[in-house]
């Protein structure tokens, strides 16, 4: 089958969100139906969104593409989604519910629900997945159209969202489409991950990110191991499915028996994990691969969210479950979209959300990345750093309540990310703990350009939802505002 995909947000390239078999759309696709469709809108007198935007250009590639399957992806929500305009699918799915855009969708697991039923359709079947399942409203809304549904239960043993939409998809694949497709074909299909999810470096690059990092990776014969350090081959369990098993145990007793220094962290995870409900699957993947391994996590969040969707980090890393949480890193993405430090630091004083926990282990991250960085760069005298701090604070509008934490801002806002990660990786590999990278898409690109692995296009300009202004993106003698 030809399949196209369109998801949203992208990470390095606007390319990443359309796709025909797993391939980007060309440059050149991009533009010229930008052009369609914005010049379509004008003489309709039509003022488009940029996701509408986004949106017309999937359906008219896919179209010209001749594609047999096209996988939509909801952009938030679903009853008032772009996306939604198609009024006869051959299945909808809803994988999960959980505490993501309230102030668009509400502020309530229910009132969540009721708008992703939106995308319920008429004698079209419905598939939930486990955490859907239990809002009576979807099965309500699909009595009132005349729509079947199928449940996937949840795992009694717990599974991270990979799992999870492997199950679901699954069902589909094989209970609602029923799509005549060989063993060997459905399993390379459900093989297939969301990028940047739990998605653990490998040795390869993680000897690449400790060279980035001012570190070598491994010293004589540990290097002998060809084996991956972080994951096994995949096995098949009792059901068939294909789960990934972390290896990283073994890496690190045979480097140790060798007698050759260690110089990586135990492991690095990356996942996009932006709101409560996926932090704390993602957490359960940690606990499942990781458990009693000490955890350093770098975060950035978007303005939207809360400091206290970070509230599982403490749940699951520290006292009084088990103390592993080595320290938590606030950093800024630099994206307009990104959560300020200032908007952190005010909300550790009045948002009554945020524990005491979390507002501490925040507070003494951003301390010692302000200390140790500070000690790193040029080495500055102290009138220097003072000056440093008022330019800071001339720069920023720094309230009263915060003012004493002025300081901090010099190690934790736009453009301090590389270099708050690079800090990061190496205590992680001084105390040999998971180095983690979480809380936002918008903080990935850096992540990625900073540890220098999944190499791939990246745009030279950021064309993303909430692009205030204007520019020109010239492809050969063309040029196309986004």
């Amino acid at each position: 089958y030809k399949v196209g995909t369109y998801t949203s947000p992208h990470i390095l390239s606007f390319r990443e969100r359309i796709r025909v078999d797993s391939q980007m759309i060309p440059e050149e696709d991009v533009v010229s139906l930008y052009h369609r469709v914005t010049q379509t809108a004008k003489q309709m007198g039509v003022e488009l969104t940029f996701f509408e935007v986004t949106t017309q250009m999937a359906f008219l590639y896919f179209s010209q593409q001749e594609v047999d399957w096209a996988v939509i992806e909801t952009g938030l929500g679903g009853r008032l989604d772009a996306t939604n305009i198609v009024d006869s699918p051959r299945c909808t799915v809803i994988t999960s519910i959980g505490w993501d855009h309230m102030n668009v969708l509400g502020d309530t697991l229910d009132r969540i629900a009721q708008e992703k039923a939106g995308v319920i359709k008429a004698k079209t079947p419905l598939v939930l997945g486990p955490t859907a399942a239990v809002h009576p409203c979807f099965r309500q809304k699909a009595a009132c159209v005349g729509a079947d549904v199928m449940e996937v239960q949840a795992e009694p043993r717990g599974e991270d969202f990979e799992d999870e939409n492997i199950r679901i998809c699954r069902v589909v694949v094989e209970n609602v489409l029923r799509l005549d497709l060989l063993p060997n074909q459905l399993k390379t299909a459900l093989s297939v991950q969301m990028p940047l999810r739990a998605h653990v470096l490998t040795r390869q690059d993680l000897q690449v990110a400790s060279g980035l990092c001012g570190l070598s990776s491994l010293r004589g014969a540990g290097e002998k191991r060809s084996k991956d350090h972080v994951e096994k081959e995949e096995r098949s369990t009792e059901n068939g499915e294909t789960r990934r098993e972390t290896g990283r145990e073994d890496g690190v007793k045979d480097a140790r028996e060798d007698g050759n220094a260690l110089l990586t962290p135990y492991a690095v995870v990356v996942d996009v994990a932006h709101n409560e409900t996926a932090i704390e699957r993602f957490l359960q993947f940690l606990e499942h691969h990781y458990f009693g391994i000490p955890v350093r996590v770098v975060v950035s969040l978007t303005k939207e969210r809360s400091v206290s969707v970070l509230q599982p980090l403490m749940n699951y890393l520290s006292f009084p479950r088990n103390n592993r949480l080595a320290r938590l890193h606030f950093v800024e993405a630099n994206h307009e979209r990104r959560k300020t430090a200032v908007s952190v630091l005010e909300e550790l004083e009045t948002d009554n959300r945020v524990t005491s926990e979390l507002r501490t282990a925040i507070l003494a991250g951003l301390e010692e990345q302000f200390r140790v960085l500070s000690e790193t760069r040029a080495q500055t005298d102290e009138k220097e750093q003072r000056a440093s701090e008022k330019e800071t604070e001339s720069l920023i509008h720094v309230p009263d309540n915060i003012r004493r934490y002025t300081h901090l801002l010099q190690s934790c806002t736009a453009g301090h990310l590389p270099e708050v990660l690079r800090f990061a990786y190496r205590q992680a590999t001084a105390e040999q703990s998971v180095l983690v990278a979480c809380g936002s898409f918008y903080m990935m690109k850096e992540v990625i350009e900073t540890l220098g692995f999944l190499h791939g296009p990246v745009d030279e300009i950021d064309v993303n939802e909430r692009c205030v202004t204007p520019v020109a993106v010239e492809t050969g003698s063309e040029k196309a505002p986004l």
